[in-house]
């Protein structure tokens, strides 16, 4: 799957759920997902603000382009991993959600 340990830790859980289970994830994860900028920056946390780039480059190198990059295709691949069956219980697994440390 995606290499997650190069986002920072605080956003892994959360793009963990979206990309494997289609868990809705927070305001500022959509707004990046959505190629929403100034969304983003609003919701961004000091931390979060700096990263935006790093997560960009994240997405642009690890996962499919259909899954990001519009409010339209994030709510597809929403969609589809409920229309799948995809469930946060998917994740329980601590080999499955590759957790860095643990």
């Amino acid at each position: 799957m995606y290499n997650y340990s190069k986002l920072p830790e605080s956003l892994r859980d959360g793009m963990q759920r979206y990309f494997r289970a289609g868990t809705r994830p927070g305001h500022f994860i959509t707004a990046v997902l959505e190629n929403d900028l100034f969304g983003a920056v609003l919701r961004a946390d000091r931390n979060n603000l700096k990263e935006i780039p790093a997560i960009v480059k994240w997405l642009d190198n690890e996962v499919p382009r259909e899954t990001y990059g519009s409010a339209s295709k994030v709510n597809d691949w929403i969609e589809q991993c409920q229309r799948d069956g995809w469930e946060d219980s998917f994740l329980d697994d601590d080999s499955i959600l590759e957790r860095q440390g643990e």
